[in-house]
This record gives structure tokens, C-alpha cells and sequence, in this order.
């Protein structure tokens, strides 16, 4: 059993007609920083310009090599859609549809890693905390 974490905080976007935040990387540094000192393995930060739509799907690929046996952990600190989506550091508000990663389709992404226990840290989103945890698939 190996642990694996993946923690994503967006402070500052490409686009200036995105505000930014002031405690989203901050957020994501910490959880990794503590995973990473305590449980070791494989712990992957993306922060602010390296939390990019590709950058994302990239990480979801190596996760979707781990063993069944591994604990996995996935924190997301930033904006979020009223309809839904993970706001990264390229979407363009003029592309949702095409530069946002939809809740559904992270839940998908979730559910083809192979692993025996799935945590979900933090999803901190400008939608309900409640209705994300509905769509993740995972009970409050």
C-alpha cells in the first residue's frame, strides 16, 4: 500500500477577468506539505500557472496507474462555476465549456483510479460543499 496526493490551488488565472484569491495556493501547499512530510510517497502540488487544464488531466493519468492497495488523496482549493466546473489557471471565461473541468467528469476521473480508499481533502468551490461531495460520489 502506497500513499499518492494530489492537491491543486489556484490564487492567481491567466485571465484578468477572473478575481483572484487569496488563499487558495496557500491552502494547497499546506495539505501537500503535509501529506508529503508525513505519509511520504507520491505527492503532486500544482499551484497558480501550473494548475492548467492539461497539467490536471496529466495528474489523473499518473493516479490512474496506482495500485488497488493505495490510499489516495485529492484537494482542490480555488473558484468554481455556478453550473459546476473547476476553474484553473488557463480557462478562459469565454470557453467554459472547453477550458473548465466539470465536477461529473472529475468524478469520473476519480472512479478509473484503481485504489482502496479515496479522500477528498478539500473541494473548497464557490458551489455548495454539499452538492459537490454528491457529485464526487463520496458521503458527507
Amino acid at each position: 500500500m502506497a500513499f499518492k496526493g494530489l492537491f491543486v490551488g489556484v490564487d492567481r488565472y491567466a485571465s484578468v477577468d477572473i478575481n483572484w484569491l487569496s488563499c487558495a495556493r496557500r491552502d494547497a501547499t499546506a495539505l501537500h506539505a503535509l501529506f508529503a512530510d508525513n505519509l511520504g510517497g507520491d505527492c503532486a502540488l500544482l499551484a497558480d500557472e501550473e494548475a492548467t487544464l492539461d497539467a490536471l488531466r496529466l495528474a489523473f493519468e499518473g493516479l490512474a496507474t496506482c495500485d488497488p492497495d493505495d490510499v489516495v488523496v485529492i484537494g482542490f482549493s480555488g473558484h468554481g462555476t455556478s453550473t459546476h466546473e473547476l476553474v484553473l489557471y488557463d480557462t478562459d471565461l469565454r470557453d467554459i465549456a472547453k477550458t473548465t473541468v466539470p465536477l461529473a467528469q472529475l468524478a469520473e476521473d476519480r472512479r478509473r483510479v484503481p485504489h482502496r480508499v479515496t479522500i477528498p481533502v478539500r473541494a473548497d468551490l464557490t458551489a455548495s460543499r454539499k452538492r459537490i461531495m454528491r457529485v464526487l460520489g463520496v458521503s458527507l
